[in-house]
């Protein structure tokens, strides 16, 4: 009975890395940070209610009104709180659900005004695109979009968009990687569909992103995505009784 509740329960868990929403609207985990929305299915809204089409295309024709570039460095402005920000944007108040929070994650410079690639960059996105429920996707873009330019001298500006439209590029096209949400035939025929799944979103983050990106993106979730794959093909191994199991399934831990 552990040894089938233990499967039951790492099964449920890759099956939601893979397919499910994660953890949607605005909620934290442990540390603080936002999680990716949508992160397999794309076509999924965040909101039941919001129609299904184009959840995470951008609209080429919006009528929001791009923000400018500023003009010289002494233009750059510090976004310090939610009040900074408000005050400064041209989108004024964040949206009702943002409310109370403080802006997740951030974008950097090195002394020399060059872009720092981080995790916390993904965080930024993915905290105003957890509002385009309430507010659409063509105002979340543009507040990433205004964040970037207002804070950044000219040529992290043009690094920081170029890695936010790749970034987008990829959500956008998750629509196409459909695992099944079921388990069907034996576990490992369910497993190894999980697997490719895997395997192809990973192929298309290298296929809108630079590596250095991906790795500062994606790094961590993709190191666990394939620990608790691989921990579930051992688990479930019926050539191999328990000790051997245990023995196996150490060094995965230890490389966690």
């Amino acid at each position: 009975m552990k040894k089938i509740a233990f499967i039951v329960i790492c099964a449920t868990a890759i099956t939601v890395i893979i397919v499910a929403v994660r953890l949607m609207g605005t909620g934290k985990t442990d540390n603080g940070h936002y999680h990716e929305i949508a992160q397999m299915d794309a076509s999924v809204p965040t909101d039941s209610s919001a129609p299904n089409a184009s959840i995470f295309e951008i609209n080429t024709n919006t009528a929001v009104t791009p923000a400018k570039s500023p003009v010289s460095e002494e233009d750059v402005i510090l976004i310090d709180s939610v009040e900074t920000y408000e005050r400064v944007s041209r989108y004024g108040k964040l949206a009702p659900c943002l409310r109370g929070t403080e802006i997740d994650g951030g974008i950097f410079v090195d002394a020399d005004g060059r872009l720092i690639i981080t995790h916390e960059m993904k965080l930024l996105f993915e905290y105003f695109l957890s509002a385009m429920h309430e507010e659409g996707l063509d105002t979340a873009v543009a507040r990433i979009e205004e964040y970037i330019r207002i804070t950044l001298p000219e040529t992290a500006e043009k690094e920081a968009l170029a890695i936010f439209h790749g970034y987008m590029a990829y959500r956008n096209n998750l629509k196409r990687i459909q695992p099944s949400t079921a388990f069907r035939g034996s576990m490992a025929d369910s497993l190894a569909e999980i697997r490719t799944a895997v395997m192809e979103r990973e192929e298309l983050r290298r296929d809108h992103l630079q590596p250095e990106v991906v790795e500062a993106f994606f790094a961590l979730e993709e190191k666990f995505d394939h620990y608790h794959l691989d921990r579930l093909q051992i688990e479930y191994n019926d050539g191999l009784n328990e000790a051997e199991k245990r023995e196996m399934i150490r060094p995965l831990t230890e490389r966690l």
